[in-house]
């Protein structure tokens, strides 16, 4: 399973979910609108949970015509919710170490999955070839571990997508982005050995004695350093499901996620998550998604969680790492127009559906340029067929071969609940 996007919450009644259908029908193309419908039905039959993610109908090639379609009806907020989800632009610290020298990368892909399975990543040493190259190294580096137990390998496209991009700049960068993860002044979700175990993987990466096992666990750890939310109905079933709550509290809990949210009736509602999970829990506004809210990943919750990441956790965990330049919607924009506005250096990581035949934007890819203009695709959870890594010419001129799988993934593209369109985290790094 690859990525999916947290939701809100609400009641996933039949009446709403033909109500969406109906909405997604009348804004989306005629063959989206009938993929959209038949989501519906589907939905209404199977009595779908809120939280649980979205149908989606089919996005028209080279065009941001298609729409998500939620199951369920969000709940509607106020302005009385506070953004506690956005860190109020967390400042990075410096780092980094010498420059290595750029080498001509063979065009082309690499490390291609042929298989139906999850590609795992390589073990054991990394060679200085690699280290040199990194097209090589990126080929080998999946977010799936080579062997032994996954931890959330199947949720952490997101940080791989950022680490890959880091990556494929140099080592030094790599490293610099890492530590500057570890140190953020108002950081994540890392404990003190964590924090201190990721700057020591930072400092192999940047002498080069790093392995693929140290990679893997900087996936690992970025991955808790970033995820600060999940989605509330997802959350509010671990409650109900637990035990910990009586009858009528459980009664309790159902009405107040059903209902016009208050001050009083939030404070009340986090109480009884919090009891009912075993985990410090707030509902919260979601930034991008008005009338959308979040359950938060605080405390013992974030040593376990495994929860996807959102458009804004990526572009946050981006933040701190210091490689942030810019957090938009792509709205009309092709993947070809956001590829030729990248300059030497500059990277963007972008949702998309994990596979040519899915609908739902679950996924994140990266597309990018090194510093001495190659340009790069990166994805970490390769389908069958498709390359880990994807290597360019340097420039905005590209051959047939690389804009075709640049075309690929804009047909993996698709519109998000509401009518928005996904978010682009843009990336600089030194």
């Amino acid at each position: 399973m690859v990525e999916k996007l947290k939701g809100g919450i609400g009641d996933a009644v039949a009446a709403a979910a033909k109500a969406a259908a109906k909405a997604a029908a009348e804004a989306a193309a005629k063959a989206a609108a009938k993929a959209a419908e038949a989501a519906a039905k589907k939905a209404a039959a199977g009595a779908a949970k809120a939280g649980e993610g979205f149908d989606t109908a089919k996005k028209k090639p080279l065009s941001m015509t298609g729409k998500f379609k939620p199951v369920g009806q969000p709940v509607t907020g106020n302005a009385l919710l506070k953004d506690d989800v956005s860190s109020a632009r967390l400042v990075a610290q410096a780092g980094g170490g010498t420059v290595s020298k750029p080498v001509n990368m063979t065009a082309g892909p690499a490390g291609v999955n042929k298989t139906d399975d999850p590609r795992p990543s390589a073990s054991g040493k990394i060679s200085q070839k690699e280290w040199d190259n990194p097209a090589l190294l990126l080929g080998k580096l999946t977010q799936n571990p080579a062997s032994g137990a996954d931890a959330n390998s199947r949720e952490r496209c997101g940080p791989s997508n950022v680490l890959g991009a880091a990556l494929m700049q140099g080592p030094e960068s790599a490293a610099k982005y890492l530590k500057n993860v570890a140190d953020a002044p108002k950081n994540n979700r890392l404990s003190d050995a964590e924090k201190k175990e990721l700057k020591e993987i930072a400092g192999r990466i940047e002498n080069k004695t790093a392995t693929f096992e140290d990679l893997g666990r900087a996936q690992d750890l970025t991955y808790k350093a970033g995820n600060r939310v999940r989605d509330v109905g997802s959350t509010a079933d671990e409650a109900l499901k637990s035990g910990k709550l009586s009858t009528a509290e459980q009664s309790e809990l159902k009405t107040l996620l059903g209902s016009e949210p208050t001050d009083e009736k939030l404070a009340r509602a986090n109480e009884l998550l919090t009891k009912g999970t075993g985990h410090p829990t707030r509902i919260v506004k979601d930034p991008d998604f008005p009338g959308s809210f979040l359950a938060t990943v605080e405390g013992s919750r974030s040593a376990s969680d495994k929860s996807a990441y959102t458009d804004r956790e990526v572009m946050e965990l981006a933040e701190i790492g210091g490689t942030k330049q810019g957090f938009e919607k792509m709205d009309d924009k092709t993947l070809k127009d956001i590829f030729k506005d990248l300059k030497p250096g500059e990277s963007a990581i972008i949702r998309v559906s994990g596979d040519n035949e899915g609908t739902d934007a679950d996924h994140f890819v990266t597309i990018g340029k090194r510093k001495d203009g190659t340009a790069f695709i990166y994805n970490p959870d390769p389908f069958k067929g498709d390359p880990t890594v994807f290597v360019g010419a340097k420039g905005d001129k590209q051959s047939a071969a690389f804009m075709k799988e640049l075309a690929k993934y804009e047909n993996r593209t698709a519109i998000d609940p509401n009518g928005n369109a996904p978010r682009v985290t843009r990336l600089k790094i030194d």
